[in-house]
């Protein structure tokens, strides 16, 4: 008979289960977020709400009354002002105003020449009449952006208008002491008159919230 061969030695691991090592956990792919944060979503997704890319800007809608109307009032205040720039030189260039002036610069401490004395004078009412026309195109060119709801020329304007209440005051002040070239003082009077009603109409609830819709619709 033959002899059974010896057994094999029993593998005392057998049937326990095979050492995996610690498992890792691989985070799905995309951007990590952060704890106590709503995810962000991936670029080129549009969110709940969001205005899509593209799409048109809010309309402020029409004018108001009362920037319309400040608007008007604007233009009529560069006119008035051209109006009395040009008085103020005609009345230097004629009549009593213009004796006196020639009369000083022909016999002040250096005295001039009667032709050299006229032509000081035909100088200053040119600039004068330059002056008048390069601020009424001041006023012409806000009432323009005025219209177009622009913030900063209602700023400027109301700069600009302030200055003119100060300065006709001052014209005011000197009529008690010279009653000389009242017309141009009264017409430049009525063109400050306008500039700070026009103010006044610009900076009312109705017409702020045009302005503020229109530098929305501008972005």
């Amino acid at each position: 008979m033959t002899q059974p061969g010896p057994t094999p030695p029993t593998d005392p691991f057998q049937g326990q289960p095979s050492y995996q090592g610690p498992q890792q956990s691989h985070p799905q792919q995309g951007y990590p977020q952060q704890q106590g944060y709503p995810p962000q979503p991936a670029p080129g997704m549009q969110t709940w709400g969001a205005q899509p890319y593209g799409a048109p800007r809010p309309q402020a809608g029409p004018r108001p009354g009362a920037a319309t109307a400040a608007v008007w009032l604007t233009v009529l205040g560069g006119v008035l002002m051209l109006i009395s720039f040009i008085v103020s030189a005609v009345v230097t260039a004629t009549g009593d105003t213009r004796d006196e002036l020639i009369t000083d610069l022909t016999t002040g401490p250096d005295p001039m020449s009667y032709s050299a004395a006229e032509g000081t004078i035909l100088v200053a009412v040119v600039l004068v009449v330059v002056l008048g026309a390069v601020l009424a195109a001041v006023w012409w060119g806000l009432a323009a952006f005025l219209a177009r709801g622009r913030g900063w020329a209602r700023i400027t304007a109301t700069v600009l208008a302030t200055l003119a209440g100060v300065v006709m005051i001052c014209g005011a002040l000197g009529l008690l002491i010279d009653t000389t070239g009242w017309e141009s003082v009264i017409l430049s009077a009525l063109s400050t008159v306008c500039g700070i009603a026009a103010v006044v109409l610009l900076w009312l609830p109705a017409s702020s919230r045009w302005f503020e819709a229109k530098a929305l619709e501008r972005g």
